[in-house]
């Protein structure tokens, strides 16, 4: 079902990794993001399980939207490409090697390395995430075009939300298959959750997110309500 909903509508956007280091001053290498986007979509369509809510300040538009859903045929789904994933691994070692000796000389206390992976063929956004979501049941999910850049990706880390004015956020550090029995789920989760390693990792998102928190939140607000635990992602907050 499409309905045609009259809002203030909302404003979309997306920050650079890089804009951290912008806010504290640091040194940092730019890259062809933009730091800060902010977009205001002149129709917004909203999908839940149940029903498709199309709105915007262009009536007309809105049920020539509302049409076109209606109409559209089931596409069918494109089969996924194998991607090679092996490449530049000694650059990435070395990478590795780079960040575990400068976080033994102090210099940080965590390093996620990434890198980039050349592919083929062009990237299919819209079918990629389709793929990626009917597998994972994520906390936040998005796709993206804009100003020549596209994205798309899902996290089981709910970065951030704002909920009845309180401001909430859930730091995640690792993750284990939740694939098989109750019980095998159920083993794999208190290993997890009594890992040295993970353990220390997460305590520094929990110090760092109370870092953050406060510096936009009013004085002696900030407060630690579930200090670990393993969430149900199926209950979390959706797209």
């Amino acid at each position: 079902m499409a309905k045609f909903v009259r809002t203030e509508g909302m404003i979309f956007g997306h920050v650079g990794f890089n804009y951290g280091c912008h806010v504290r001053e640091q040194v940092y290498k730019p890259g062809q993001w933009p730091l800060l986007s902010l977009m205001i979509p002149s129709t917004e369509i909203t999908l839940k399980p149940h029903q498709i809510t199309v709105s915007g300040h262009n009536e007309k538009h809105v049920h020539e939207v509302c049409d076109i859903i209606k109409n559209a045929a089931k596409v069918d789904l494109r089969q996924p490409q194998p991607v090679y994933t092996m490449c530049n691994k000694e650059q990435y070692k070395t990478q590795v090697s780079e960040a575990l000796a400068e976080i033994s000389a102090g210099q940080y206390k965590k390093i996620i390395v990434s890198r980039a992976v050349d592919l083929k063929e062009r990237v299919d956004i819209p079918a990629t995430l389709l793929h990626g979501r009917l597998s994972n049941t994520p906390a936040r999910a998005f796709s993206m075009s804009h100003g020549g850049f596209e994205a798309t990706g899902f996290s089981p880390e709910l970065v951030a939300a704002v909920i009845n004015g309180k401001v909430i956020t859930e730091p995640l550090a690792g993750t284990c298959s939740r694939i098989g029995t109750e019980e095998e789920v159920k083993r794999l989760g208190e290993q997890l959750i009594h890992d040295g390693k993970e353990i220390v990792e997460h305590v520094i998102s929990v110090k760092e997110a109370i870092t953050e928190l406060n510096r936009v939140c009013a004085w002696d607000t900030v407060a630690v309500e579930d200090f670990v635990g393993i969430p149900c992602f199926d209950i979390r907050i959706g797209l």
